[in-house]
């Protein structure tokens, strides 16, 4: 899989499985390896480091309970940057 997810602190369990599976499906189709870090910042929000293919670095954030499929745009948009 292109984009893979190293690390998650913080995030309460039901919801890290699917935010997991949200963020790795946005990069079924890239090209080269990412790699995302995800912490929960302890107000209801998640924050995602991504990084990949020369020097590439991107930061989002979106909130813990944001649907499967809108934190999947958020992060193909931003990987396609």
């Amino acid at each position: 899989m292109p984009l893979t997810v190293l690390q998650t602190r913080g995030i309460p369990g039901g919801a890290c499985d699917r935010i997991v599976a949200a963020v790795e499906a946005a990069g079924k189709r890239t090209c080269g390896r990412f790699e995302a870090w995800m912490t929960a910042d302890g107000r209801g929000s998640v924050r995602v480091v991504i990084t990949g293919p020369k020097d590439f670095d991107r930061h989002l954030a979106f909130a813990v309970d944001e649907a499967e499929a809108e934190i999947t745009e958020r992060v193909r948009r931003a990987v396609e940057e």
